[in-house]
């Protein structure tokens, strides 16, 4: 991680010193204006994922509380059914 943070600085240090020389400017104000753009398109878009990962979030805290609070029989209707037959299992061995 500290690799691509080192890669970026680097990438907006050049930016800055060649927006800085004469002649490249022409150059270096698309550049800059796209990556404000992709910035500004990132950041409408960070909405979207914090109310995901909120959502997230409260349906896990709700399915730990369900199996805190029910029985593991009313969780899982399938459990009997696997318990007779392991009885069955350990009766025959």
């Amino acid at each position: 991680m500290s690799t691509l943070i080192f890669i970026a600085s680097c990438f907006l240090l050049g930016l800055i010193l060649m927006s800085k020389m004469p002649g490249l400017e022409h150059l270096i104000k698309p550049i800059v204006g796209v990556l404000f753009k992709g910035l500004e398109t990132a950041v409408s878009l960070l909405w979207a994922w914090v109310i995901y990962l909120f959502k997230a979030v409260l349906r896990s805290h709700l399915e730990l509380v369900k199996h805190l609070l029910w029985s593991a029989e009313a969780i899982d209707p399938s459990l009997p059914m696997r318990e007779e037959a392991g009885k069955q299992q350990s009766g025959r061995s």
